[in-house]
């Protein structure tokens, strides 16, 4: 009689209930040859500049961005009124006819929004209505 055929698992697989094994091949630590003396050695002058220069740059970059402003500003007739909405801040914009309606309307008014169009509106330089001009 014959013996049956052991059956081979593939490669890789496991059988439920064994202990995973680790692979097989794991790397070696990395060698840090001289890395100790490396780090006592002092910077030299001119990798001193190099980084000075780098973080000079950085610092002018983020000076340049911060004082270049895209919001735009309330002048010669136009008002650009930014308030807190439902999805987020909104920007109310009008020039000329209609945004002397709105700051009269916001001269009549006392809510914080109207407040925040009469500051807009006389930055633009519209005043109130028997308002003296200075």
């Amino acid at each position: 009689m014959a013996t049956p055929a052991k059956h081979r698992w593939p490669v890789g697989a496991r059988r439920y209930g064994e202990p995973i094994q680790p692979p097989a091949y794991t790397r070696p630590a990395m060698v840090m040859v001289g890395q100790a003396q490396r780090l006592a050695q002092p910077l030299t002058r001119a990798q001193r500049r190099v980084i000075a220069l780098v973080l000079i740059a950085i610092v002018g970059a983020c000076v340049y961005l911060v004082a270049r402003s895209s919001a735009p500003v309330s002048r010669n007739g136009c008002i650009t009124v930014t308030f807190p909405g439902s999805m987020g801040g909104q920007v109310l914009s009008h020039c000329g006819a209609a945004a002397r309606s709105a700051c009269a309307a916001a001269y009549a008014a006392r809510d914080p929004l109207d407040l925040r169009t009469q500051t807009q509106c006389h930055l633009a330089g519209i005043r109130p209505r028997g308002a003296s001009t200075p």
